[in-house]
């Protein structure tokens, strides 16, 4: 169902440096999920198809330079509409920089990318059993370069883990929060922010069962190490097709 909102929606820009034209267009999109007009699906499609469209690489080629320099995110969007809010920016990955193993609450990503090769491992959350385990399957393990991209939101791929190889690696993300009308925890009320985990123990039937812990155990137990480096059983279906668009 669409979330009840106010015909006039509290609008709060905290960064705006995108280009005129592709911030409207985003804007668009994005209210049509917000107002339920199209589903994750139809969303993620949609902005797939619209960075094609401008022709990603020349189109953003200043602040993919800058994104390679720099020492943080590169942003150039972040807004908020009323509870929902997204982020639109680049960034770099250095040469075995891991970004830990994690999960999300309400949170619906599109990451592409655009230089360098990352090795990326994505999931499916299964269940959460009385303890608050959490278990998953793995269901997709593959090198990723540019224009190859990977997708996540509540109900599909939600938990992913990924680094560099051996060169840096610069990504797009764009980030939409606080979008789904149904969560895999249904009480969680808490942030949108990561929530880490440890899916490297897996039994007979490849079933992954994982506590989480903060970022600081994550990185205490995976930073600087390849993810070639632990143990992973097979994805668990059919891979999909990798998504790739052209640059």
């Amino acid at each position: 169902m669409p979330i009840d909102q106010p015909e006039n929606p509290r609008i709060r820009t905290k960064v705006a440096r995108l280009d005129r034209h592709v911030d409207q267009r985003f804007f668009e999109i994005l209210e049509r999920l917000r107002a339920g007009e199209i589903d994750v699906d139809g969303f993620q499609s949609r902005t797939l198809g619209f960075l094609e469209e401008i022709g990603m690489a020349d189109f953003f080629a200043d602040d993919i330079e800058a994104a390679a320099r720099a020492d943080d995110q590169h942003w150039l969007m972040r807004r908020h509409v009323d509870h929902c809010r997204y982020t639109i920016l680049f960034f770099r990955v250095d040469p075995s920089e891991v970004h830990p193993p994690h999960h999300h609450h309400n949170l619906i990503s599109t990451q592409i990318v655009m230089r360098g090769r990352i090795h990326l491992r994505e999931y499916e959350r299964v269940a959460r059993d009385e303890t608050g385990q959490l278990s998953l399957r793995l269901v997709n393990d593959a090198i990723l370069g540019p224009g190859e991209a990977f997708q996540a939101s509540e109900w599909k791929r939600n938990v992913h883990w990924f680094c560099a190889l051996d060169e840096p690696a610069v990504l797009f993300n764009i980030n939409a929060r606080g979008y789904e009308r149904t969560t895999f925890d249904a009480t969680d009320d808490g942030p949108f922010g990561r929530r880490y985990l440890d899916p490297t123990h897996f039994d007979e039937n490849d079933l992954i069962v994982c506590e989480e812990f903060d970022e600081a155990e994550a990185e205490r137990r995976f930073q600087g190490r390849r993810l070639s480096e632990f143990p992973a059983p097979p994805p668990g279906k059919t891979p999909d097709a990798q998504l790739v668009i052209s640059l």
